[in-house]
C-alpha cells in the first residue's frame, strides 16, 4: 500500500512538493520515532511489567510527546519560514502525541506474540489513510496529501488498539518504575536518534541548504529503498527483541538464534535489495519518467546501504534484550553527527549526493563497532556474524552481473521486456548458486523455522 501511494505522489507531485512533505514529515515522525514511544522496547525487556509500569510508561510517553510538540510550536513561531511549510510541520506534530499513545498498546500486544492484531492494525490504518491521500492528492492538495495519510495512519492504528486490546489506564504512576522504565528507555531513544536522526537530519540540512528540489530528489530515492527495508526490520525487530528476551539467560541459544535468524534474513533481504540497485536504471524511468533520472545513482547506494543496515538488524534487540542498550551507542552517535556534518559540508556544492556520502560515512563508522558490540556481549568473532551471509553475497553478485548484461545486450528492448527478463534472469542466477553453494538450504531452512 505504501508503495502504491508512493508511485501516486511521484507521478503527481513535482520534487519541490514532494520536498515540502518529506521536509514536514522528518520534523513529526522523526521526533515521534525517537521520543514518543521511550518505554515501549522498555515494557519489553522487563518481561512482566505489572499494572504501575504501564500506567507509568502512558502518562510519562504523552507528557514527553506533548512537551516535544510545544518545542516545536515554540520554533516554528520564533522563525519566519514558508507559511505551507509552517503549516504542514504543525499539523505532523499529532503523530508524535498519538504514537506516545499507542506505545503501550504495541508494547502488550508484542509481549503477548499477538502480531495479528499488530499487522491488522497496520493494514485497516494504512488502507484508510493510503485513501484519503490518494483522493487528495488527485483533487490538488499536493505535499498536505502525504501529511494527512501519515497522521491518518497513527490516528486510526491508535483507536483500533485501543478498542480491540483495551488496556485500563490510571494514574498509579511510580517514581520506581519510572526509573526503571527510563534507565532502558532513554538509552533506547538515543539509539534511535542515532539512526533517526541521520534519516530525518539529513531532508532538513538538504532543505536549508540545498533547497526543495535536492530534498524532493534525496525524499524519492530513501522512499524507494526505505518502504521495503521498513517493512522488513519493523516487522523483524518486533519479533526479535521478545524472542530475544526469553532467552536471555541461555548464551549458547542466543548465539544460535543471533547465526540462524542472520543467515535466513539475509538469504531473502541480500537479493531483494541488491536487485532493486542492479535494475534500478530500467525501473526508474519506466515507472516514474525522466523527471526522476536523477535519482538513479542514489538509489543504487542508498540500496546497498539499506542492506547492511538490515543484515545487522538484530544488534540492537540483542542489546536491549540483554540490557545492555549501551553498547556501541557512542559510536553510532559519533556516526551520527560525522553523516550531518558530511552533509552539511557537501550539500551546497553537490544537493542531493550530499546525503549520499553522508549515508555512506554513517555506514562505515557504525557497523565495525556493530561487530564489535555483539562479540562483547555475545562471544561471536567477526567471521562468525558475517559468516552467514556470504553466500548471499555472492550469489546477488552474479545475479548483478546478469542483470547488467541483460540491460547491456538487450538495450534496444521495450522496457518492460527488459524489466521481466532482468527480474527472471536475475532469480534463475541467485537461486541456482545459493543451491550450488549450500546444497541443503532447504532441509536447514525447515528444521530452523520448526524451532
Amino acid at each position: 500500500m505504501s508503495i502504491v501511494t508512493f508511485f501516486v505522489y511521484a507521478k503527481l507531485l513535482t520534487p519541490e512538493q514532494f520536498g515540502y512533505a518529506i521536509f514536514a514529515l522528518a520534523v513529526g515522525q522523526g521526533i515521534a520515532m525517537i521520543f514518543a514511544n521511550l518505554f515501549e522496547d522498555a515494557l519489553i525487556q522487563q518481561s512482566a511489567p505489572s499494572k504501575k509500569h504501564y500506567d507509568t510508561a502512558f502518562w510519562g510517553g504523552l507528557i514527553f510527546s506533548l512537551l516535544s510538540c510545544s518545542l516545536v510550536a515554540i520554533w516554528l513561531l520564533s522563525t519566519q519560514s514558508n507559511r505551507v511549510l509552517t503549516e504542514l510541520i504543525a499539523f505532523s506534530l499529532l503523530i508524535i502525541v498519538f504514537v506516545g499513545m499507542s506505545s503501550i498498546y504495541v508494547a502488550n500486544a508484542r509481549m503477548e506474540g499477538d502480531f495479528k492484531l499488530l499487522a491488522k492494525r497496520t493494514v485497516i490504518a494504512r488502507l484508510i489513510g493510503a485513501a484519503c491521500g490518494i483522493t487528495m492528492a488527485f483533487k490538488g492538495f499536493g505535499p498536505l496529501s502525504v501529511v494527512i495519510q501519515a497522521v491518518l495512519i497513527e490516528v486510526i492504528s491508535f483507536f483500533y488498539l485501543a478498542v480491540r486490546r483495551p488496556q485500563r489506564i490510571g494514574f498509579d504512576v511510580g517514581i520506581t518504575e519510572f526509573k526503571e522504565l527510563s534507565a532502558i528507555g532513554w538509552l533506547l531513544c538515543l539509539r534511535r536518534l542515532s539512526w533517526d536522526g541521520t534519516t530525518r537530519g539529513l531532508p532538513l540540512i538538504l532543505g536549508t541548504v540545498a533547497g526543495p528540489a535536492a530534498v524532493g530528489l534525496y525524499g524519492f530515492a530513501w522512499r524507494t529503498v526505505e518502504m521495503p527495508r521498513s517493512a522488513i526490520s519493523s516487522g523483524l525487530m518486533s519479533y526479535a527483541l521478545p524472542t530475544f528476551s526469553r532467552k536471555k539467560d541461555d548464551k549458547e541459544e542466543l548465539q544460535e538464534l543471533f547465526i540462524g535468524m542472520t543467515r535466513y534474513t539475509a538469504l531473502l533481504v541480500v537479493p531483494l535489495f541488491v536487485g532493486l540497485a542492479a535494475t534500478a536504471p530500467t525501473l526508474i524511468p519506466l515507472i516514474f519518467g525522466d523527471k526522476w533520472l536523477e535519482a538513479i545513482v542514489p538509489v543504487q547506494v542508498m540500496s546497498l546501504i539499506g542492506l547492511v543496515s538490515l543484515l545487522r538488524v538484530y544488534a540492537p534487540s540483542l542489546f536491549t534484550a540483554l540490557a545492555r542498550p549501551n553498547v556501541s551507542l557512542t559510536s553510532d552517535i559519533v556516526s551520527t553527527l560525522a553523516a550531518l556534518v558530511c552533509t552539511l559540508i557537501l550539500a551546497d556544492d553537490f544537493g542531493v549526493y550530499a546525503a549520499v556520502f553522508g549515508l555512506i560515512t554513517r555506514s562505515v563508522i557504525s557497523v565495525p563497532f556493530s561487530v564489535i558490540g555483539i562479540n562483547k556481549v555475545l562471544k561471536l568473532n567477526g567471521f562468525s556474524q558475517l559468516s552467514p551471509v556470504v553466500v548471499p553475497c555472492i550469489a546477488s553478485v552474479g545475479m548483478a552481473v546478469v542483470v547488467h548484461m541483460l540491460g547491456y545486450v538487450m538495450s534496444q528492448t521495450t522496457p518492460w521486456v527488459l524489466f521481466i527478463y532482468q527480474i527472471i534472469g536475475g532469480a534463475i542466477v541467485y537461486f541456482s548458486l545459493v543451491l550450488i553453494l549450500m546444497p541443503n538450504v532447504k532441509t536447514h531452512w525447515g528444521l530452523f523455522i520448526n524451532r
